[in-house]
C-alpha cells in the first residue's frame, strides 16, 4: 500500500490542494449540497449485499448510533477530497488501516450466499 500511497502523493494537485484540487471534477460533485440527498441511496445499495450488511452489524457503530457512522464516513470522505496533502493521506491510511482487520462470517443464508460464508476486505 505504502507504494499507491506514494503514487497518489506524486500525482496530487499540490501540498495544500490535496489530491485533487480546487479544478477537479471531484471538488466540483463533491462541494454540492446534492450530493447528500444521493447518501442514503448509496448507502441502502451497499447494504443490499448480505457481506457488507453482516460487516457493518458486526463491526461497526451502526446500528447504536448511525448518525456518528454518516458524520465519520463523511468527515473522512471529505478530507481525503479537499484536505491538504498529507491529510488525504493520514485519512487514507486511517481508514485503510480500520478495514483491514474486517472479517466473519454470514450469521444467516441471504441468497446464493450460505450461513458460515466468510467474508473479509478486498486486498
Amino acid at each position: 500500500m505504502e507504494n499507491l500511497w506514494k503514487s497518489v502523493a506524486d500525482h496530487a494537485d499540490g501540498p495544500k490542494t490535496g489530491i485533487f484540487g480546487p479544478s477537479s471534477t471531484s471538488w466540483k460533485v463533491n462541494r454540492e449540497s446534492a450530493l447528500f440527498l444521493g447518501a442514503g441511496r448509496a448507502a441502502l445499495l451497499q447494504l443490499a449485499h448480505p457481506w457488507v450488511a453482516t460487516a457493518l452489524d458486526q463491526h461497526s457503530n451502526l446500528r447504536n448510533d448511525p448518525l456518528a457512522r454518516f458524520h465519520n464516513t463523511f468527515r473522512v470522505v471529505f478530507t481525503m477530497i479537499f484536505g491538504t496533502l498529507d491529510q488525504a493521506l493520514a485519512a487514507s491510511r486511517h481508514l485503510y488501516h480500520l478495514h483491514k482487520r474486517i472479517q466473519g462470517e454470514l450469521t444467516a443464508s441471504v441468497a446464493a450466499y450460505t450461513q458460515g460464508s466468510r467474508y473479509r476486505r478486498i486486498r
